[in-house]
C-alpha cells in the first residue's frame, strides 16, 4: 500500500534484491571459511559474494532516494505544486515509527529478560532511549545492542529530514541536464570526500554524507525516468536490459574481484562512484527494460520485497536465535553455507511474515490513526 495509490512491484522486486544480499551476508558462516578457501574456486567466489552482502544496505539508500524524489518530480514536470512539507514529514513518521517501535520495545524486553535470568547486567535505558531516538551511533559511538543493523535506519531518517529541501531546491532548476550534471557532480564530490582517507567502520557507514552517492543515485534514476511507471509513451527497450546485465556484471566484479589494480585511495573512491551509478542503472531498468523489469516485478518477489522492512528489523535476531541450532553436513563449505541458506533464510522470511501481518501492514494505510481512533470510540460508545 503506497500513500500515491500507484504500486511499482518492480521497486518491491529491488528491495527483495537487497534484503536477500543482506540475509546472505547475516547467514554468518563464511568468516569462519573465507580465509582457508582458494579465492577462485566456487567455494570461494560463494564466500566471497556472501561477504560482500552488506551492499543491499546501500541499495536500499538508491531506493529510498528514488522513492522520496518522484512525487517531487512529477509535481515538477506537470507545473503542480509539490507535496506539502507536513504532509510529507507525517506520512514518514506515521509509516515507519510503530512497527520500529514496538520492534524495538519487544526486543530490549525480550533481552533484559534473558539478562536478568541469566544474572547478567541488562541493557541500560540509555540504550533504549537513543536506539529510539536514531541516534544511538552519535552518543554512544557503537551500535546499538538491542538491534546492530539500526545504524542504516538512522542514516535513512537523517536522509528523511533533509531530503525535501534537496528537492525544493532541486526543481527550481528547469534544465534536467543541468539537474542531472549536479546531482551526478555531488555524487563523485561526496564520493571523493568521504573515501579519500581509511576511516573507522561505523564512523564511515553512519554518515549521511558518506551513504550520499547511494541516495543520489537514487535521485538521478527519478529524474531520469520521463514521468515515472506509468507512462506509456516510454515504453520499455530491450537496450535497458543489456545495461542492467552489464551493471550486474561490473557490480558483482567490483565487489567480488575488482579487475584493475588501483592504488589506494581510488579503489575505494571507484567503487564508491561505479557502484552507486550501477543502482542508478538498476532502478531506472527495473521501469524501461523488457526482461529485467519482467524478473523483478514478479509476483513473489515483490510480496517479498514489499515486507522488507519487516525482515530488516527482525532478521537479525531471528538468525541468531535459528544459528548453532543446525547440524553440520558432510562437504564442506557449499554444503554446509547451502543448508544454513536454504532453512534460516526460510524460516526468518515464515516469521517474518507473521510479524509484517500483525506489526506492519496496518500502518500502511494511509490513514491508520483515523481508523485507529474510529475504533476507539467505537469501543467507547459500545461499552
Amino acid at each position: 500500500m503506497t500513500s500515491s495509490g500507484r504500486y511499482e512491484p518492480a521497486v518491491d522486486g529491488l528491495r527483495c534484491v537487497s534484503i536477500g544480499a543482506v540475509l546472505l551476508y547475516h547467514v554468518g558462516i563464511w568468516p569462519a571459511h573465507i580465509g582457508a578457501l582458494d579465492p577462485w574456486s566456487v567455494s570461494g567466489i560463494v564466500a566471497r559474494t556472501a561477504s560482500n552482502g552488506w551492499v543491499g544496505v546501500q541499495l536500499f539508500f538508491a531506493i529510498s532516494g528514488f522513492v522520496l524524489a518522484q512525487p517531487f518530480a512529477r509535481a515538477a514536470r506537470d507545473g503542480r505544486a509539490a507535496p506539502r512539507l507536513i504532509d510529507y514529514y507525517v506520512r514518514r513518521v506515521a509509516r515507519i515509527e510503530p512497527p520500529f517501535v514496538i520492534a524495538i520495545l519487544a526486543l530490549f524486553l525480550i533481552q533484559w529478560l534473558r539478562r536478568s535470568g541469566d544474572g547478567r547486567e541488562p541493557v541500560d535505558f540509555g540504550h533504549l532511549a537513543a536506539t529510539l531516538g536514531y541516534v544511538h551511533s552519535w552518543v554512544y559511538g557503537s551500535m546499538s545492542p538491542i538491534n546492530t543493523v539500526t545504524w542504516s535506519l538512522e542514516v535513512e531518517v537523517r536522509f528523511y529530514l533533509v531530503a525535501p529541501i534537496l528537492f525544493l531546491l532541486l526543481y527550481r532548476v528547469r534544465s534536467a541536464a543541468a539537474r542531472r550534471t549536479a546531482l551526478a557532480a555531488a555524487a563523485c564530490l561526496l564520493a571523493w570526500s568521504e573515501n579519500r582517507d581509511e576511516t573507522a567502520r561505523l564512523e564511515f557507514a553512519s554518515s549521511l554524507t558518506a551513504q550520499g552517492p547511494w541516495f543520489l543515485a537514487g535521485i538521478l534514476a527519478a529524474d531520469v525516468l520521463p514521468r515515472g511507471a506509468e507512462d506509456a509513451d516510454a515504453g520499455p527497450r530491450r537496450a535497458w536490459d543489456a545495461a542492467a546485465l552489464g551493471a550486474c556484471a561490473a557490480f558483482w566484479a567490483c565487489l567480488v574481484g575488482w579487475p584493475i589494480p588501483l592504488a589506494a585511495p581510488w579503489d575505494r573512491i571507484a567503487l564508491a562512484v561505479i557502484l552507486p551509478a550501477c543502482a542508478a542503472v538498476f532502478l531506472i531498468a527495473a521501469h524501461r527494460g523488457l526482461a529485467f523489469r519482467s524478473a523483478v516485478s514478479l509476483r513473489w518477489i515483490a510480496v517479498i520485497g514489499g515486507m522488507c522492512y519487516t525482515v530488516y528489523l527482525w532478521h537479525l535476531p531471528l538468525l541468531r536465535v535459528l544459528q548453532g541450532h543446525l547440524p553440520l553436513p558432510p562437504g564442506g563449505f557449499l554444503a554446509e553455507y547451502a543448508l544454513h541458506t536454504v532453512v534460516l533464510v526460510a524460516v526468518t522470511l515464515a516469521a517474518s511474515a507473521a510479524l509484517f501481518l500483525l506489526f506492519e501492514k496496518p500502518f500502511m494505510h494511509r490513514d491508520w490513526p483515523q481508523r485507529a481512533w474510529r475504533a476507539l470510540r467505537s469501543r467507547r460508545g459500545g461499552a
